[in-house]
C-alpha cells in the first residue's frame, strides 16, 4: 500500500531532510492468512466449543477475536527472538527512527493454559500432550492473562520482554524510540509505571 520497501525508505528520508523523525506501529500478532512458514511452530490454540482446535486470532485483550490476525505462543523463547528480529531488520533497512507497541500494555500477551486438555489423555491412555507441550501452553483459554501480568512481580520488577527488547534494539541504535501503546480501564491499572520502568515510554489516553 505504501509502495514497498523501497518507496518507504525514500519518504524515511526525505522525512529525516526535513528534520522528521519516523515512528511506526509494530505489531505482536501476525496475519492469519497465508503467513510465513516460519510462524508454522509459534502459533498459539484454543478449542472451539465443539472441542476443535483452532488459532487464537488476535486481541487486545478486551475483545474476542478480529480473524485477520493471529496470535504467537509467547511462552516460547523463540517467538521473543523472531519479534526482535524482524523489529531490527527492518529498522535497519528502513532506518526508521522507532516503534510504537500497538497494545503494549498487554505485551507478551500471554494466556492461561487449557489444563483439562493438556492433562487429557488418548483413547489407548497415553497422554495426548507431551510435558513440552504443556510447558509451552500449546492450547490456552482465551482472554485468561497469565504470566507476568498476572503475577505479583509486576509492582517490583520490570517486563523482561520490554527489557529484552529495549536492549537488543539500543545495542544497535541507543537513540532508537520505543513507544507503547497504553490503555488503562479494569485490569491495566497503573501499567504506564511498568512500561516507563521496563524502558518503553508509555503512550497514555487519559492523564497519568
Amino acid at each position: 500500500m505504501l509502495g514497498g520497501t523501497q518507496a518507504f525508505s525514500s519518504l524515511v528520508k526525505t522525512a529525516k531532510q526535513e528534520g522528521v523523525k519516523v515512528i511506526v506501529d509494530c505489531l505482536a500478532r501476525i496475519s492469519s492468512s497465508r503467513h510465513h512458514r516460519k510462524y508454522k511452530d509459534l502459533l498459539l490454540h484454543y478449542l472451539d466449543a465443539d472441542g476443535r482446535r483452532r488459532i487464537c486470532y488476535g486481541t487486545d485483550g478486551q475483545q474476542q477475536s478480529y480473524e485477520d490476525t493471529a496470535m504467537l505462543n509467547y511462552r516460547k523463547k523463540a517467538a521473543w527472538d523472531l519479534l526482535i528480529e524482524e523489529v531490527l531488520t527492518f529498522a535497519t533497512n528502513t532506518g526508521v527512527d522507532g516503534i510504537q507497541l500497538d497494545n503494549g500494555q498487554a505485551w507478551p500477551q500471554i494466556f492461561e493454559p487449557d489444563l483439562d486438555e493438556l492433562n487429557r489423555n488418548d483413547v489407548d491412555g497415553l497422554p495426548a500432550y507431551s510435558t513440552e507441550d504443556m510447558m509451552n501452553g500449546e492450547v490456552v483459554i482465551r482472554n485468561e492473562n497469565h504470566g507476568y501480568w498476572l503475577s505479583n512481580s509486576l509492582e517490583n520488577y520490570a517486563n523482561p520482554f520490554f527489557v529484552k527488547l529495549c536492549r537488543a534494539l539500543w545495542s544497535v541504535n541507543p537513540d532508537f524510540m520505543i513507544l507503547g501503546e497504553c490503555w488503562g480501564g479494569f485490569k491495566f491499572e497503573n501499567r504506564q509505571i511498568v512500561l516507563a520502568r521496563s524502558g518503553i515510554i508509555p503512550r497514555l489516553y487519559n492523564l497519568p
